[in-house]
């Protein structure tokens, strides 16, 4: 097997955050609002152009689990604010417009103060020792 050895580099530093969330589908994005309810400096990192995941780029316009984990409180909110927004095909249905949808999760996201980047994946970490990552390395079109 043959490698290819980069050469060492210096990445620049875009931001300090208290809590990274890497992937914005459903569970990615109650993450971060949660977060960010709790007054963390959230960002929030999508590798599609849009949040919502399995919801939206996967297109299955359906709120699973709905029905049967009522307990969870931000999935009913977001049930809750799809209905009064009519973006929910009826009252007893969790099927819903994929791109209402897009437009509902990153709005909901802003309002919490979560800052947003997508075409963005997670490359690399940066440990300050064994159980602490200090940063998270990306990458998108713009680079490093």
């Amino acid at each position: 097997m043959s490698y290819v050895t980069e050469k060492v580099r210096q990445t620049p530093v875009a931001g300090q955050y208290d809590v990274v969330v890497a992937g914005g589908g459903p569970a990615g994005v109650c993450t971060a609002v949660a977060a960010a309810r709790r007054g963390a400096k959230v960002l929030l990192l999508e590798s599609a152009g849009c949040l919502g995941g399995i919801w939206t780029s996967g297109m299955v316009a359906w709120i699973i689990d709905a029905a049967t984990k009522p307990e969870h409180a931000l999935i009913t909110e977001i049930i809750r604010k799809l209905r009064d927004q009519k973006v929910l095909s009826g009252e007893n249905s969790f099927a819903f417009d994929i791109e209402a949808m897009k437009l509902f999760l990153e709005n909901w996201c802003l309002e919490a103060h979560v800052d947003l980047r997508y075409f963005t994946g997670v490359c690399g970490v940066v440990k300050s020792d064994v159980r602490t990552i200090s940063h998270v390395v990306t990458e998108s079109k713009s680079g490093r």
